[in-house]
């Protein structure tokens, strides 16, 4: 619980970064044990699913990040 909650004590920027991580390497690792297990059809549009799902602007991506996502994302520039 953050600081919303009376009945429980506060917690650290430390803790909810540490939560946020760990909820992050979760994710991950449902989508590389998910992807397998789906039958996409690219003629449904997965080619370009993306497009909507970029939340920040191309210009606002870090160098090293764009070019790491390259394949992915330079479409979308």
């Amino acid at each position: 619980y953050d600081c919303w909650h009376d009945e429980h004590e506060a917690v650290t920027v430390d803790q909810v970064i540490e939560n946020l991580m760990k909820n992050a390497a979760r994710g991950k690792q449902l989508i590389k044990a998910l992807i397998p297990k789906l039958h996409l059809n690219c003629e449904q549009g997965c080619r370009h699913s993306l497009k909507s799902g970029l939340m920040t602007p191309y210009k606002h991506i870090p160098p090293a990040t764009a070019l790491a996502l390259k394949p992915l994302i330079e479409k979308y520039k």
